[in-house]
């Protein structure tokens, strides 16, 4: 059992890797409406760490397929969408923002040891480029995508390049485009 520190320990890195997660996910995709009020963030924010730390617990147990994972994607939109419609732009929580969001949190999870290797990877602007024309020009900007057929047209051309798993292989990706 756990003590008392590490569970300290545990949250702290959990916050951590939440904020990190939403604050990529946020960054560059314009979700707020222009009238947002910083009280209305914090609360969207909450009810994501919310949502992810029930997500996790399904993921620690290691038997999420890959048709619940892209299921899991959608309901995350779809949730953020109906509880916060009023302060989203266009009062939608798109697909390419909610991958990005759900996906990085679980990279962070398995590189933390958290949960095993994730099914995919968190898809940018970055890892789309190296997707090649396997994707089509519709499909290219993920903070505008609300579609899921667009992130499973990523998971297909990921898959075809890869020659590994997709999380391994974007990690990979990533390390060597981020060299210091």
């Amino acid at each position: 059992m756990q003590n008392e520190k590490e569970k300290f320990k545990e949250n702290f890195l959990e916050n951590e890797v939440v904020g990190l997660s939403i604050f990529a996910a946020f960054g560059r995709a314009k979700i707020y409406s222009p009238t947002v009020k910083e009280k209305d963030k914090a609360k969207l924010k909450q009810f994501i760490k919310e949502r992810l730390k029930v997500y996790r617990n399904e993921y620690r147990a290691g038997n999420v397929s890959e048709e619940k994972h892209v299921l899991n994607i959608q309901k995350l939109a779809d949730d953020i969408s109906t509880h916060h419609k009023n302060i989203l732009s266009r009062g939608r929580f798109r697909i390419g923002v909610a991958q990005k969001l759900f996906n990085l949190y679980l990279k962070y999870l398995w590189v933390l040891g958290w949960i095993q290797t994730p099914l995919h990877c968190p898809f940018d602007s970055r890892i789309i480029s190296k997707l090649g024309k396997g994707v089509s020009a519709g499909c290219r900007k993920w903070t505008a995508t609300d579609d899921i057929d667009c992130y499973n047209k990523w998971i297909d051309a990921a898959r075809h390049i890869a020659g590994e798993n997709i999380a391994e292989w974007e990690l990979r990706v990533w390390n060597e485009t981020n060299k210091v």
